[in-house]
């Protein structure tokens, strides 16, 4: 028993104290003002290293998800698709596992290449259609002074079957009746 207090008398051990949580009391050396100042500062930036890292983990992947919708703002609508899994399925197996490697674990790069790869074999694979022109069809107004004193547009130039009764009626009265035959027989 001597030994034991002569041992606690030089600081050979120093007492333990049980924490409700079970926490290492070690942080706090020997409880003195200045130890436990000491250990709640390194616990605090335990805790803060923790919050930066999850931060920059957060920061990284929201900078990861924005080069892509830059590069690419209908990727979602893309990995839905049924088309990608169609093309996928008809790819190599090696092509296959890298396309889907890239989009799983793939940094922003590779997935926009993946994407670029998928757009390219899909734009190439589909003939382009020839831009549709609207039918060609009367003289109509664009806009409400097109339209001279409320009357219906009419074309000069066209046959009579295209004017109604009372633009007919208006264009042969303004006409000789050389004119008028000569419209007439047109």
């Amino acid at each position: 028993m001597r030994e034991r207090i002569a041992q606690l008398e030089k600081g050979a051990e120093k007492p333990g104290v049980e924490t409700a949580d079970g926490s290492d009391n070690s942080l706090f050396g020997d409880f003195s003002d200045e130890d436990v100042k000491k250990g709640v500062e390194k616990l605090i930036q335990e805790k803060l290293a923790g919050y930066e890292a999850d931060m920059k983990r957060q920061e990284a992947a929201k900078a990861h998800y924005r080069e892509i919708y830059t590069a690419h703002p209908d990727a979602d609508s893309i990995v839905e698709s049924r088309e990608l899994e169609e093309w996928l399925a008809g790819q190599n197996p090696l092509v296959r596992k890298a396309f889907n490697d890239a989009l799983k674990d793939g940094t922003a790069a590779e997935v926009i290449g993946a994407f670029d790869m998928f757009k390219a074999a899909k734009s190439a694979a589909e003939p382009e259609k020839p831009a549709e022109k609207p039918p060609a069809g009367k003289n109509t107004p664009n806009t409400l002074s097109d339209i001279p004193a409320g009357r219906d547009h009419t074309a000069s130039d066209g046959p009579p079957d295209y004017l109604s009764g009372n633009a007919l009626a208006e264009k042969l009265a303004s006409m000789t009746e050389e004119q008028v035959e000569k419209f007439l027989n047109s």
